[in-house]
């Protein structure tokens, strides 16, 4: 075991002669973990007058900031970095700790650092990025060009160029810059998406892009909406549908064609939106509000057949959501067929929610038509129980009453069911406004 913690050490860059110097900075260590970080301090503090470890001096700067004593933190990390003037990671801690308290002296860190270290790729990185928080682009693009010439990262460094040079409306340079990122191998959505950008006005460049990656999620959006701006309805929806046959798990196209579906069923006339909505389907895109909307459409046209083939679709696709088979049972009543699977599906709704107001009454409906007017009625009185706002409830229950002969109780209803209805109708025209 205590082997195993030497050269554990020793990997850290500690090399402790002695177990109790080992001790010290485990002790230390789980002093940090308690919150104690003064006390961690003294421990580092004293062992790194026996050892020069960068670990150590790490650990007593990270503890200063913990404590919030920024001056001291400042102070030991230039005490570092003189006994460790080739370590990247001291002018990367001084630095961003001196960005707090004054931009001019964190530059001139990083550059100190950038002079002294080698693979400083964070540090360009950092003074780039600070130069372009303060506004001045020029200067961000001036160390980024110094950065390309011995970076490790050409590709990343490439886009920042490219980045700063479209801030500075450099439309060539950035193009080049982002061209040059992709013939190194750049295939980030950044990328693309930037180049989707520089180029958004050229129709053209969609087919390109998503040519060069056509499972970047982000870039396949940014086309989508370009179309949809672009009013390219037809080539949107057959790109998003491609994409869908063969990625169905991605949400970003799964959104993008139902707007574009949107667009496409405006001012359309009703024999329209259903050969579009059919195709769709063909193609496998089975959307539920789709499938509800064609179902609608099949019901004012009075197409039977095809109205019960969709619910039945609808179903299939959706057998975890309850609505669908209460919509079929109740289409089934009040049509007065099929009352035996009307009553299987309604069940089986309320099987699913139990709770739901809007079943019960599909289920008193059903056993009016059954001619079971007890069973009608302790479905109704259910009915209420969970749903007392909505009105059809009460209009079908009046209904049921009238037949019942008990006309004062179907009056009753009938005013509580107009009362509702009204102050929907109020609700709604408040909200619309």
């Amino acid at each position: 075991m205590y082997l195993a913690l030497i050269l554990f050490y020793s990997f850290l860059g500690l090399s402790f002669p002695d177990g109790q110097d080992i001790e010290l900075f485990i002790k230390a260590r789980v002093l940090e973990q308690q919150g104690k970080n003064q006390e961690a301090v003294l421990i580092y503090d004293n062992l790194s007058r026996k050892h020069k470890s960068l670990e150590i001096e790490l650990r007593i700067i990270d503890n200063y900031e913990l404590l919030k004593k920024l001056t001291e933190a400042i102070e030991r990390a230039n005490k570092a970095i003189e006994k460790f003037p080739k370590e990247e990671k001291l002018y990367i801690k001084l630095g961003s700790m001196l960005q707090i308290m004054n931009d001019q002296k964190a530059i001139e860190v990083y550059e100190k650092g950038i002079s002294r270290t080698e693979n400083n790729d964070s540090l360009y990185t950092l003074l780039s990025n600070l130069y372009k928080s303060r506004g001045e682009f020029n200067s961000s693009l001036s160390v980024l060009k110094r950065q390309l010439k011995s970076t490790n990262f050409k590709p990343v460094v490439l886009y920042n160029l490219g980045d700063i040079s479209y801030k500075l409306k450099l439309r060539k340079e950035a193009l080049k810059y982002w061209n040059e990122a992709y013939k190194t191998g750049d295939r980030s959505p950044r990328l693309l998406g930037a180049l989707f950008e520089i180029n958004r006005n050229d129709p053209a460049s969609l087919k390109y892009l998503y040519e060069i990656n056509p499972k970047t999620n982000r870039l396949m959006t940014l086309i989508l909406a370009e179309q949809l701006r672009l009013k390219q309805y037809e080539d949107a929806l057959k790109m998003s549908l491609d994409i869908h046959r063969n990625n169905p798990d991605i949400p970003e196209i799964k959104g993008a064609i139902i707007n574009v579906v949107y667009f496409m069923l405006k001012d359309k006339k009703d024999n329209d939106k259903i050969k579009l909505l059919e195709d769709i389907i063909k193609k496998g895109f089975y959307e539920q509000r789709f499938l509800d909307y064609l179902i609608l459409l099949y019901s004012k046209q009075d197409n039977w057949a095809q109205e019960e083939r969709i619910h039945m679709l609808f179903i299939k696709k959706y057998p975890d959501l309850a609505y669908g088979y209460n919509n079929l049972g109740y289409r089934y009543v009040e049509k007065n067929i099929k009352l035996g699977e009307a009553e299987v599906l309604i069940k089986k709704a309320l099987e699913m929610e139990p709770n739901n107001g809007n079943y019960f009454d599909s289920l008193a409906m059903l056993y009016i038509r059954l001619g079971k007017p007890d069973e009608a009625k302790v479905a109704f009185n259910k009915a209420l129980n969970f749903s007392p706002e909505n009105w059809e409830i009460y209009y079908h229950y009046s209904e049921f009453l009238k037949i019942q002969g008990k006309t004062n109780e179907a009056m009753e209803m009938k005013q509580k069911g107009d009362e509702l209805k009204k102050r929907e109708l109020k609700d709604k025209t408040e909200i619309e406004k």
